[in-house]
């Protein structure tokens, strides 16, 4: 009986010293899923793979910039009310200035470097630097947990820093 593509586990992909069974699994496991989809959601993928290499080659996106806005606010857009106290919010802008963010229930510190971007918070993974949409995100050796991951370039510090 086969499973809905949405609820099969994918089995990670096949590094290069992997044994012929498992490569032969993970084989099995796409062409499974391949056959549990319906031909437009093949063409989908299909096109989606193709605009994402084609965007990564430049041949995709626009390249004119948008003129800035220059009409002046009419009226102030940030209101601060008078009972608020500014100080746990300065101590919160303090601690991601100086590197401590706080990541699910993971503390992650950085001090005096530059952000890592592709590195998972959790385990201390590095993703490779390759183009994103391309990347397999599945396998948590080359990525780590990817929830991690993703959460730090959600950039919600930014709300901390900007209140």
């Amino acid at each position: 009986m086969l499973r809905p593509p949405e609820l099969a586990e994918a089995p990670q992909s096949p590094g290069r010293d992997a044994a012929g069974g498992e490569a032969t699994e993970w084989l099995r496991w796409r062409f499974n899923r391949l056959r549990c989809m319906t031909p437009a959601e093949v063409l989908h993928r299909f096109a989606r793979l193709a605009a994402a290499q084609a965007e990564r080659a430049g041949w995709l996106g626009t390249k004119a910039e948008l003129a800035p806005d220059c009409i002046p606010p009419l009226r102030p857009w940030v209101h601060a009310a008078p009972d608020v106290d500014p100080a746990p919010y300065l101590a919160a802008a303090d601690r991601i200035v100086a590197g401590e963010l706080e990541i699910f229930s993971a503390r992650v510190s950085n001090p005096g470097g530059p952000p890592r971007w592709n590195r998972d918070p959790k385990t201390g993974t590095e993703a490779a630097q390759r183009f994103g949409k391309l990347l397999d995100y599945r396998d948590p050796r080359l990525v780590g947990n990817i929830k991690y991951l993703w959460e730090l370039n959600r950039h919600l510090h930014l709300v901390t820093l900007a209140q």
